[in-house]
């Protein structure tokens, strides 16, 4: 495995919560949801017929004991709520983790776009025309396999063609798939932020097992404010592969990181909320140039109107 930022702290006490769920697969979503608040969640979710298996780690510096306890009472009100038989959970500390035995059989490297192979860091290097991406995905959920992850990348993959030597701003970066595509691509410098503090460890991570220089790769915990800290003029193109709401939210901060030729890739957008972004992307001075749809997602690609 790679290189392990999860020591114990100087009290001895582990830095993360280890919890297995093994419920019906109609709750499958409602544990997710509950897995998914500020303190820093991944996942593995294996499926056996009408039972689905979850294996996530939490992160004690952001998640108290009783937010555990939280969480089981919830996802058994959850289960009630819709007729289920109780789930079992289990929790443990840890001081550290890895993946389960059985996903790490199952993985294999993803080609993505018409440049990138993105392969688990525990797998030997393989040879070929690809660039490789070696990816430790513990620090983000469905790094580099989820579509809206996929079509940022072909996105920016695209761009980066036509004109590499880039400066990119990666917001809501995750664990650095994105920021570490972009720099294997071609782009100069990334400014990568996330709220969580788990994820920027991940970008740290992924950055040092590409081999990418430190300076090249500034990983920060934040958001479009921090991002307007560590920049000495604007980027000329970002990606936010978050959620709708997040999007939104950000619309009318991008124009502080942005100059008049800046373009972004916005991701996470499901079809079904495609139509509210539209006004709001107008009335802040941007125009959609490009939108790709896949597995009931969008990806945006937008520039300065």
């Amino acid at each position: 495995m790679g290189v392990s930022h999860n020591l114990p702290d100087s009290s001895g006490q582990s830095r993360w919560w280890a919890v297995e769920i093994e419920c019906r697969t109609a709750l499958v979503k409602a544990a997710l949801w509950r897995l998914s608040g500020p303190g820093h969640r991944c996942c593995v979710v294996q499926h056996d017929e009408e039972r689905t298996h979850i294996h996530a780690f939490l992160s004690q510096v952001s998640v108290p004991p009783e937010e555990i306890a939280e969480f089981y009472i919830g996802l058994q009100l959850d289960a009630a709520a819709r007729a289920l038989p109780a789930p079992h959970v289990e929790w443990r500390e840890v001081d550290a983790w890895g993946w389960p035995e059985g996903y790490m059989q199952l993985s294999q490297p993803v080609p993505v776009g018409r440049r990138l192979l993105i392969q688990p860091h525990w797998m030997a290097p393989e040879a070929g025309d690809r660039v490789v991406l070696r990816l430790d995905s513990r620090y983000g959920f469905g790094a580099g396999t989820h579509a809206t992850t996929v079509m940022s990348l072909e996105a920016l993959e695209r761009r980066l063609e036509d004109s590499p030597d880039l400066t990119i701003a990666d917001i809501g970066c995750g664990c650095g798939v994105i920021s570490v595509a972009a720099l294997l691509l071609g782009a100069r410098q990334v400014y990568a932020v996330d709220t969580k503090s788990a994820s920027v460890m991940g970008a740290v991570q992924n950055r040092e097992l590409n081999g990418i220089a430190a300076h090249r790769l500034t990983a920060a915990q934040g958001s479009v404010t921090r991002l307007q800290q560590m920049l000495s003029q604007p980027v000329d193109g970002f990606v936010c592969n978050i959620l709708t709401d997040v999007i939104l939210g950000l619309t009318p901060r991008y124009a502080s990181i942005s100059g008049e030729r800046t373009w972004g890739i916005l991701s996470g957008i499901r079809e079904t909320e495609l139509g509210v972004l539209d006004e709001p992307l107008e009335s802040h001075g941007w125009e959609t140039t490009n939108v790709v749809r896949r597995d009931e997602w969008c990806c945006i690609e937008i520039r300065r109107a």
